[in-house]
């Protein structure tokens, strides 16, 4: 029994160093704010959980004009994803574009529907499988005030809940945006939570704060923070890279591809 409780605290202390070597520097302010994110997120599915006729019926009845998007790849909601940057410092990925109409060789395309004050109220996402043009998940956003909640069930039987978001916008500008996939079913239905902030200067954004992978049971994450470059006409064309590793901060720059460089201003 000693000898396991020496193995134990050997153990402890190994992950103690792994923790100081590898991992960033604990904000515990942050941490605390985090933990009152994931609550409010768990709040909004316990809301909603069990009512997607409801809200799908209250989008038809509040629907105005439709918008469709293509081509988008590992981007929450398409070209209309709140964060103003993940197709920008995910490699591979990118938000697609707008159209008019869907061709009926589309295979993987994104229907937003706005109500009468020009705010999105659902974004479905649809495939084709074989011949048939099926609904991957519905996308329902919330809004109270400033605060806009995104909250996605699964096209499967039960019509699940499997993907939250919230988005705060102030002045007309994204401040932050958290999301995290869910599961009803676990024991621990949202086991970590991603997040954003935004920093601007007379309305261009000037730095964003990226948190992944955020555990408040474990008190962890990993952060980076990117400063962007700009042209004349305010179009990100490349940006810095600072992350913590090891204790020190290590900066790498990019340039933002010819495809992705547009006027990052998404509703």
């Amino acid at each position: 029994m000693n000898d396991l409780n020496f193995f134990k605290e050997e153990l402890a202390d190994v992950a103690g160093m792994f923790r100081e070597l590898i991992l960033p520097s604990i904000d515990q302010d942050k941490m605390d704010e985090f933990a009152n994110i994931i609550a409010e997120l768990m709040i909004a599915a316990d809301s909603y959980d069990g009512h997607f006729e409801h809200l799908l019926q209250a989008a038809e009845e509040n629907k105005k004009r439709t918008e469709y998007g293509i081509a988008s790849k590992y981007v929450h909601r398409g070209y209309y994803c709140p964060s103003p940057i993940t197709d920008l410092i995910i490699g591979n990925s990118h938000r697609g574009k707008l159209t008019k109409s869907i061709r009926s060789d589309t295979k993987d395309y994104f229907t937003y529907i706005f109500d009468e004050h020009n705010h999105m109220i659902c974004a479905e996402h649809r495939m084709r499988v074989s011949k048939d043009d099926v609904p991957a998940n519905h996308e329902f956003i919330i809004r109270d005030e400033n605060v806009e909640f995104g909250i996605t069930f699964t096209d499967n039987l039960n019509k699940e809940i499997s993907f939250l978001s919230q988005a705060i916008y102030h002045d007309g500008l994204i401040r932050s945006y958290s999301s995290a996939i869910f599961n009803a079913i676990m024991q621990f239905p949202m086991t970590s939570l991603d997040h954003e902030e935004y920093f601007y200067s007379d309305g261009i954004l000037q730095r964003a704060d990226v948190y992944m992978g955020i555990i408040p049971a474990i008190n962890s994450y990993d952060k980076s923070s990117y400063t962007f470059n700009h042209d004349d006409k305010g179009i990100i064309i490349g940006y810095t890279e600072s992350r913590e590793f090891q204790g020190v901060m290590v900066e790498n720059s990019f340039h933002v591809p010819k495809n992705k460089k547009i006027v990052r201003k998404f509703s």
